[in-house]
């Protein structure tokens, strides 16, 4: 069986969508599918080595073009998570019989699809076909396999030294998160080593104001998200895909509603009680303001230990799911 995976992977879209497609990936290489991965013109490049790297074939295209190319490639089936695809192109690859896989939330455009999978809570997204399956929820949520090798932390230790923050949003930060939370945190007098993913440009001109005893990393995306996350006693990330693994991971978490199509994660994390709510980056100073009692009232061990929101086996119930579809339509 070959795969056709289309994320978005882009400095507008982030790596969120990729990210999560890689969960599907690993899990369909591992049952001996070819997987290939369509990316479109201006793809994230630490993605894209990743991809290649575990040994898929990438291709690029440009917009417009996406449905040709898939057709030529003859796939069993394609998995979409895109916001940026025209619906149109949905419908051409299914007219030629090759069953359509799409990961939706709120803000999905209206794709025609033979399988839907909302992996998260709160999903309001109709679907254009209403009797396609429709998988949602939390044991549809996708965790990469670097994460799951892992497993989630199971007791905390409280660390001596000062406070061990990590700033984590995402691939490409195109809101300028970061830097904002950085500057914050260092204007509360309370020394703290922080990490920042991703390394942002404004770190280093803002050296200067930190005070003594701050001491601030800066790290580009990638493979040390993970160590970052667990190393920290406090994780402070946008609401969106990486929240998920982040709750998995088990680390004390912050989240910040970063953009419109996070807010069923922020809300339904949040009143769980599986991460604190800092409110929205359009609110800024009530953001500041809810660090700023964070950090003064911090204590550790205010989650719960272990993995919250997800069992880590999404991807192994949506690959089957894939292959229930793929096998209908060969009949």
């Amino acid at each position: 069986m070959q795969v056709v995976i289309r994320p978005d992977s882009s400095p507008i879209h982030g790596a969120g969508h990729a990210m999560r497609c890689l969960a599907i990936a690993e899990e369909l290489s591992r049952s001996g599918a070819d997987v290939v991965w369509i990316l479109n013109s201006d793809p994230i490049p630490w993605v894209s080595r990743l991809l290649r790297e575990r040994g898929w074939t990438t291709v690029v295209t440009i917009q417009g073009a996406e449905a040709a190319e898939m057709a030529h490639l003859e796939p069993d089936a394609v998995v979409l998570d895109s916001y940026c695809l025209d619906p149109q192109v949905t419908r051409d690859i299914r007219s030629t019989g090759i069953p359509v896989v799409a990961l939706v939330d709120d803000v999905t455009p209206a794709y025609e699809a033979d399988l839907y999978v909302a992996p998260a809570l709160g999903t309001e997204w109709s679907a254009p076909c209403p009797d396609t399956p429709y998988l949602k929820g939390l044991d549809y949520v996708l965790i990469r396999d670097e994460l799951r090798d892992l497993g989630p932390l199971t007791a905390r230790t409280h660390r001596d030294g000062p406070l061990h923050v990590a700033c984590l949003f995402g691939g490409t930060d195109t809101r300028g998160v970061a830097p904002r939370v950085v500057s914050a945190l260092t204007a509360l007098d309370f020394p703290m080593t922080i990490e920042v993913v991703p390394e942002s440009a404004a770190l280093p001109r803002m050296e200067s104001r930190f005070l003594d005893g701050y001491v601030i990393h800066g790290h580009s995306p990638g493979r040390d998200f993970t160590r970052i996350a667990v190393a920290a006693d406090l994780v402070i990330s946008a609401a969106g895909v990486s929240s998920w693994e982040l709750l998995y991971l088990g680390v004390e978490l912050a989240l910040i509603q970063v953009a419109d199509n996070q807010d069923a994660n922020y809300r339904e994390m949040t009143e769980r009680g599986w991460a604190v709510g800092l409110g929205s980056v359009e609110d800024w100073p009530s953001v500041e303001s809810a660090l700023r009692g964070l950090v003064a009232n911090w204590r550790p061990g205010q989650a719960p230990p272990g993995s919250r929101g997800t069992d880590g086996r999404g991807a192994e119930r949506v690959v089957s799911w894939i292959r229930h579809i793929t096998s209908a339509s060969a009949v």
